[in-house]
């Protein structure tokens, strides 16, 4: 039988192929059954299959994605002090412990390989289970920032409105949709030819690079809108002082939202590709234990970033209550440039103290 035949060469990056039928593996490198598994007497015919395990990167991937799952779980726990902050906080949970057992069992024995062993593609399904569940809430919850932080662009009838609307309509469908295909790669374990496991694990694959593409074209449009609305407003012309201030923060704001923009594209665009590449290629197929973590990354950067912001939050909150002593309010989501101190006459005849407002926007895309 001759070697396998891949993109660079029959043996992977890091073997060479003798005499048509073997591969020998550079140093530090060995062939791996985990994925060759799906291929029908794939233990047999494994020395002829790319070099593609190395214990180093393993151990640096694996231990990587525990330390900061690890992280990200002890922070959360440590500013989740409600029950209701416990049912936001679940989606973060779920995945973390998935991601820490992952990384632990796969470090803690190397008999833990995709497809082989049924307690880790069990785990490794879970895992995968939470990233979509990440995936999908994050949209939601970025369409809730933009209407907290942008109400001046969320004028009912407009499109970035209409969008808005939608998603949050067909918020359960797609979230459900999207983890009831998630258990394709469960239930591959009851199917007794391994050929029939891979295809419904490309199955999986397929449905989730399609759900990815969605996602970026639907964040593309979106975050499209915002900054062509914003760069609207920053040049409008006023001489209310409230306006002006307004004004004068978009234009501060508007690089950022551009820079984070980009960002979240291209981030989601390598998610897309770490999907395609093993749905399409065989080479990449059997490395697709190493995709995984590639996929949920940016739902780590997603977890760590809203964890990051919870704490700073809280700790907000806490200045606040401990400068004044009298009922201040945050209103969450909106700039802090805006939530200045404001007091009326009859505020004054009162109290000595100032108190703390939710701000209007009085500039809204249609005063223009």
């Amino acid at each position: 039988m001759p070697c396998e035949k891949h993109f660079s060469n029959f043996c992977g990056l890091f073997g060479t192929c003798v005499n048509n039928s073997v591969c020998v593996c550079d140093s530090g490198w060995s062939q791996s059954l985990e994925m060759s598994y799906f291929d029908e007497d794939g233990e047999n015919k494994l020395n002829q299959t790319a070099c593609n395990r190395n214990e180093t990167v393993e151990h640096v991937i694996f231990g990587g994605a525990l330390g900061v799952a690890a992280l990200i779980f002890l922070m959360q726990v440590f500013i989740t002090r409600k029950k209701i902050h416990l049912q936001h906080a679940l989606p973060i949970l779920f995945t973390t412990c998935f991601i820490i057992t992952v990384a632990v069992y796969r470090l803690a024995s190397e008999a833990a390989l995709f497809g082989v062993d049924t307690a880790f593609t069990l785990l490794v399904n879970g895992l995968i289970l939470g990233g979509v569940w990440v995936n999908v809430l994050d949209m939601q919850k970025y369409l809730v920032y933009l209407s907290r932080t942008y109400p001046f662009i969320m004028i009912k009838g407009s499109r970035i409105e209409t969008v808005t609307r939608f998603f949050k309509t067909t918020f359960y469908p797609r979230l459900i949709s999207s983890l009831v295909v998630t258990q394709l790669i469960w239930i591959s374990l009851l199917l007794k030819k391994r050929s029939q496991q891979e295809y419904l694990i490309r199955a999986f694959l397929g449905f989730v690079s399609f759900t990815a593409t969605i996602h970026l074209f639907s964040y593309w449009y979106v975050t499209y809108i915002v900054v062509q609305d914003l760069t609207t407003l920053k040049t409008a012309k006023t001489k209310n002082i409230v306006q002006s201030r307004q004004i004068i923060w978009i234009k501060e704001e508007l690089p950022k939202i551009k820079r984070y923009r980009m960002q979240v594209i291209l981030t989601k665009i390598g998610t897309i590709l770490l999907l395609l590449l093993p749905l399409v290629s065989k080479f990449f197929f059997k490395n697709f234990i190493y995709f995984v973590f590639g996929y949920i990354s940016p739902a780590l950067i997603v977890l760590l970033n809203g964890v990051l912001k919870q704490y700073r939050k809280r700790q907000l909150r806490q200045s606040y209550s401990s400068d004044s002593g009298t009922d201040q309010r945050l209103s969450s989501g909106l700039s802090n440039k805006f939530m200045k101190p404001i007091t009326s006459k009859s505020q004054d005849s009162t109290s000595s103290g100032k108190s703390l407002i939710k701000p209007n926007f009085s500039i809204t895309i249609n005063s223009l």
